[in-house]
């Protein structure tokens, strides 16, 4: 997380490659609960819909 050489999409879909265009942050939405933008904070600490990342 330090490095930022993580799958979360905060990270990944801002990397545009061969076949997917650059995606603005605020459409980068958390993948489980869908209600903010998939970052690490929100991850680990937050998300009730992700028990098992934030009991971390």
């Amino acid at each position: 997380l330090l490095l930022s050489s993580h799958v979360l999409g905060v990270e990944v879909l801002r990397w545009s490659e061969r076949y997917r265009p650059y995606i603005p942050r605020d459409w980068r939405l958390w993948r489980f609960c869908r209600v903010t933008v998939e970052d690490e904070p929100h991850a680990l600490l937050v998300c009730a819909a992700a028990p098992g990342l934030t009991s971390l």
